[in-house]
């Protein structure tokens, strides 16, 4: 018991660093039956564990198998006992979000029967079970699970009561899609003033009421290119310059 619950918690310390949202899960677990009608056995401990897929949020579906050793048979002299392997495929449904710190689920499945020494009747053979059972998290990526299972064997109908507690450790880390990169609209720029449309803006213009057409310096202002003072496109003497 000691061995099995060091290797119950080394696990767990291995799990918690984990976040939130997985694909799978692990869960080692402890417990007890009880048989409760039609059975040739007495009260044992069972050692189990179960492997889960996470269908999305709220859905599981989960492969288990269970020992239970040295089961006592009742009424047999000399004393006889027997081992048992149980293994399974249960569906889970769960009432709450991943999120929720308490989870409440109920389950079904089927699954087979082994009894390593048959005596009173008892067969090996197929079981079903139905069952229910609350995940309470302790970290992101750590929960406690408890749960109550009725086992019921299709050759006889007998019933027995399964009682479990178990820490359940997520792996397989969902990788969710980055957010698409928000693409930045650049403004173009603002083009400067330019009143009298001369290709130099008003900031810089010393003459702002140049007619549309003319030829303008660096300045705004109209050419001169004989320098006598008058624009170009006034001057009717071009090329005679100030005397």
């Amino acid at each position: 018991m000691k061995k099995l619950g060091a290797l119950i918690l080394s696990v767990a310390a291995a799990g918690s660093l984990m976040a939130s949202e997985y694909k799978y899960s692990i869960t080692p677990m402890f417990g007890g039956i009880e048989p409760l009608n039609k059975e040739f056995l007495d009260d044992s401990t069972s050692l189990g564990a179960r492997l889960g897929y996470n269908i999305d949020s709220k859905q599981t579906l989960e492969l288990g198998y269970d020992f239970m050793d040295s089961i006592d048979y009742r009424g047999i002299n000399p004393k006889r006992d027997t081992d048992s392997h149980q293994f399974g495929l249960n569906y889970l449904y769960h009432f709450l979000d991943s999120s929720d710190k308490v989870r409440p689920y109920l389950l079904a499945g089927v699954g087979v029967q082994d009894f390593t020494n048959n005596l009173a009747g008892l067969k090996d053979g197929g079981i079903g079970n139905l069952g229910l059972g609350l995940k309470v998290l302790i970290t992101e990526a750590l929960a406690l699970r408890l749960e109550a299972r009725d086992f019921i064997r299709f050759d006889d109908g007998g019933h027995t009561l399964a009682y479990t507690a178990g820490l359940a450790i997520p792996f397989g880390k969902v990788e969710k899609e980055a957010p698409a990169p928000v693409k930045k609209v650049e403004e173009a720029p603002t083009k400067p003033a330019d009143s009298d449309n001369d290709g130099v803006a008003d900031s810089e213009d010393k003459c702002p009421n140049t007619p549309v057409g003319v030829e303008v310096t660096l300045d705004g202002c109209p050419l001169d290119t004989d320098g006598d003072g008058v624009a170009d496109y006034k001057d009717e003497c071009r090329g005679h310059p100030m005397a």
